[in-house]
């Protein structure tokens, strides 16, 4: 299933091209050797650790990850579970879906890779029961309408991991991209949406890793 949509953020109308196709081929040693240790002043490794004690216990489960991105995820998600990956850059799919094979999860089979933006997600309700969005949210234009498309397509009771910068944690002068939240910021609306909002006492320079529980109504 995908989708060719003409108005994502950060395409350019002209071409259709998402403008963060250009530097997709760097992506991950951009992440790796600038923004961890430069923008979020973190550790990429700790991050990887933290990541996989959340999902290595994750099993026999329906996941969406909301901005896959190259495939960070692939390594540490068991392969018994069923895997769908959005993302608005279709060279960052790409990517991920090579790494997603190269891990055990075959395309048709237990993963999938959609064209999509996390306020219009292609897929009808209560699809997945765990969702996974790490370092994607403050680049979502309509954080308010993708957090309410991301309870939409979960089941009641299902959970979602996110990770995202935290503007109280960011050291002096340092700027990133995006609309940023507190925690508290980041509870109200998390509330709005219908999810209650679990802090995780990870910690990992300026980042913030959370639990969102979809409420049963």
């Amino acid at each position: 299933m995908g989708t060719d949509r003409s108005d994502v953020p950060g395409q350019n109308k002209k071409t259709g091209r998402w403008r963060g196709d250009l530097v997709a081929g760097l992506y991950d040693w951009i992440m790796v050797h600038s923004v961890f240790p430069g923008k979020f002043h973190a550790g990429y490794e700790k991050h990887c650790r933290i990541i996989e004690e959340f999902l290595n216990d994750i099993h026999g489960e329906e996941i969406i990850e909301v901005g896959t991105g190259s495939g960070f995820t692939a390594p540490y998600i068991p392969h018994d579970n069923k895997y769908t990956g959005t993302d608005i850059s279709p060279n960052l799919l790409k990517k991920a879906e090579r790494r997603f094979a190269g891990y055990g999860f075959t395309s048709g089979d237990n993963a999938g890779f959609t064209r999509a933006p996390g306020e219009s997600l292609p897929f009808p309700d209560s699809s997945f029961s765990y969702a996974i969005c790490l370092l994607t949210f403050n680049f979502i234009s309509g954080q308010a309408e993708a957090l309410k498309e991301l309870h939409r397509v979960l089941k009641q009771g299902s959970r979602a991991l996110f990770c995202v910068p935290c503007p109280e944690r960011l050291l002096p002068g340092v700027k990133i991209q995006g609309k940023l939240h507190t925690g508290e910021e980041l509870r109200d609306l998390s509330r709005e949406a219908g999810f209650s909002y679990e802090e995780s006492k990870a910690e990992n320079g300026a980042l913030l890793y959370f639990h969102l529980i979809r409420e049963y109504m």
